[in-house]
């Protein structure tokens, strides 16, 4: 199943219901949403369904002999890695789309747009500008700034929020007869439903996540010589390292008054300063923010994030921030 993003989904099918699904859209929001999964949907049931107006499904995840479909499409092209796109995916972009259809539509997905170098990008833009046939056009983007501005002005900007935590746990549940684990891996995963998957499913995305917390738990102890030396992290280890701060600190401040949880020792969240871990969170979130939609130096806002964590831990709390 899909969660979630019913205002979406709604939008969509009533578009598919009356033939008036626009050229090109792009998905924006924070990664692990489920934008990509819907993209893809959606392009199932233009590929597939388009005739079929009572058929017609964006809730359900494509299943295997579905995806097997979409991979032997020849009117369905997908970029899906973490690899920049050049110009020479771009041409086979081109050719693919000057191809007869075998169906009535061709469906382009891209994920991550922002991937995409300049001249690729330029490359693109003269193909949105041309669109061959009926040619849709289904990107997704985290960083929907860093997208060139003459691609993001002729496309429909989509916008995804979190996910609400209710969701995510009713998910969870139904995976896994837990109700304190998923409650707390719903709140950890800040809204992000791939991300609650991925600590439910690997341990090691959990273990990923417990060692960040304890740099966080370190650089807040540490003066400012010794932050500097453990500042080097390479930009994708940052990234993750900032949000799951970001999660854990907004957890944190959401449990403060439960009295206990499998991650946190909840004995010795009374000795938090509230006032002071709302700032450590407000500076994590800018940072986030820059980023995630801007193209600045990431090493360079990682090493100012930790250099201006404020120290705000009593020194007999060492426990505070993991159990």
């Amino acid at each position: 199943m899909i969660i979630g993003h019913q205002r979406q989904k709604t939008y969509f099918l009533n578009a598919l219901k009356n033939d008036n699904l626009s050229q090109g859209y792009v998905f924006v929001g924070q990664e692990h949403l489920g934008k990509f999964s819907l993209a893809k949907k959606l392009a199932y049931n233009v590929l597939f369904l388009s005739g079929q107006k009572d058929s017609l499904d964006l809730e359900n995840q494509l299943s295997s002999a579905e995806l097997k479909k979409m991979e032997l499409c020849p009117d369905y092209t997908e970029f899906a890695d973490e690899e920049e796109i050049k110009i020479s995916d771009i041409r086979d972009i081109k050719n693919k789309i000057l191809r007869t259809s075998f169906g009535t539509s061709k469906v382009l997905v891209i994920k991550k747009i922002e991937r995409m170098n300049t001249e690729a990008g330029n490359a693109l833009l003269k193909i949105l500008e041309e669109p061959q046939g009926d040619t849709h056009f289904i990107f997704t983007s985290a960083r929907s700034g860093s997208i060139m501005p003459t691609i993001f002005s002729r496309l429909i900007p989509v916008h995804f929020n979190p996910l609400k935590t209710n969701e995510i746990k009713k998910h969870l549940l139904s995976i896994a007869q837990n109700e304190t684990h998923a409650n707390i891996l719903a709140e950890l995963s800040g809204g992000q439903i791939g991300v609650a998957l991925n600590f439910l499913k690997d341990p090691k995305d959990l273990e990923n996540f417990k060692s960040n917390i304890e740099k966080l738990k370190a650089y807040l102890k540490d003066p400012l010589w010794k932050r500097i030396a453990n500042t080097s992290q390479d930009n994708k280890a940052a990234q993750e390292m900032i949000l799951d701060w970001m999660r854990f600190l907004e957890y944190v401040l959401r449990s403060r008054f439960l009295s206990q949880d499998i991650f946190v020792d909840g004995n010795h969240w009374k000795n938090l300063d509230i006032s002071k871990l709302k700032n450590t969170l407000e500076k994590i979130h800018s940072t986030w923010n820059l980023f995630s939609q801007t193209n600045a130096n990431k090493k360079i806002l990682f090493e100012e994030l930790v250099l201006n964590l404020p120290p705000h831990l009593p020194e007999d709390s060492a426990g505070v921030l993991w159990g």
